[in-house]
């Protein structure tokens, strides 16, 4: 996967934030193997991954804030960032056979 793509959507145009978006991205694709209950991530699913480290890289400072409210201006953020893509990630898991899988346990 490349950080070129959530540079591009983040207006980032240096290599100043490159170390964070690849924890985050990493984050992000760790996140959704976990509930797909996989063993590798699936690259058709890279557009999730990508979204969910621009979500959250933008919330970076807010963390634990749910609505805040400046002047006339208030944002609502998305306390599971995971949920809006629930409905494609259960249709993959169906598509692939995970469906039945549980999350592993060590």
């Amino acid at each position: 996967m490349d950080l070129e793509r959530i540079k591009v959507i983040l207006g980032l145009d240096d290599e100043s934030k490159d170390t964070l978006l690849t924890v985050l991205l990493e984050n992000a694709i760790n996140t959704i193997v976990v509930y797909l209950g996989a063993d590798d991530f699936p690259a058709q699913l890279n557009f999730i991954a990508e979204e969910l480290t621009v979500s959250r890289y933008r919330k970076i400072g807010a963390e634990g804030i749910s609505t805040e409210k400046i002047d006339e201006i208030s944002t609502t953020y998305s306390v599971n960032d995971l949920a809006r893509y629930r409905d494609v990630l259960n249709l993959y898991k169906d598509n692939n056979g995970l469906s039945g899988k549980k999350l592993k346990t060590l």
